[in-house]
């Protein structure tokens, strides 16, 4: 089966929309584990990755 998420945050601050969007869709897996995931920023946000 075949299941999509979908998640968004509006929180400038890339670690705190990072946090909030894996929360969203931990949820809404509900125990599925994701195998694949995509992430879309603004042009002008400032992706800062570790």
């Amino acid at each position: 089966m075949f299941k999509a998420v979908v998640s968004h945050s509006n929180d400038p601050d890339s670690l705190s929309a990072v946090e909030e969007v894996l929360q969203q869709c931990t949820n809404s897996l509900a125990g599925d584990i994701p195998k694949a995931g995509i992430i879309f920023a603004a042009i002008d946000f400032k992706l800062i990755l570790p």
